[in-house]
């Protein structure tokens, strides 16, 4: 570093572990709600949109089964119903 003396730079150093194990010590936001309703309402939805997505993929499975069922030439590709045996 040009310009700078050794005592110079002793400082710069020593100023600079201070403000290292200041931030490391200090909290970073003193403002902080304690209040974790956001987090739970951003989960509430993540779960939400999983659950379409799962009945999604299962309603878009079965719709591809049916269909290959049909492109094959069959004619019986109805489900059939275990209540009516």
């Amino acid at each position: 570093m040009r310009g700078l003396s050794a005592r110079g730079l002793a400082l710069h150093t020593e100023w600079l572990s201070l403000s290292i194990i200041e931030s490391a010590v200090m909290p970073a936001n003193d403002n902080e709600n304690p209040n974790q309703r956001g987090p739970l309402i951003a989960l509430g939805v993540v779960v939400v949109l999983f659950a379409i997505g799962w009945l999604l993929v299962h309603e878009l499975y079965n719709d591809g089964k049916m269909e290959d069922c049909l492109m094959s030439g069959r004619t019986n590709c109805a489900p059939i119903d275990g209540a009516n045996r």
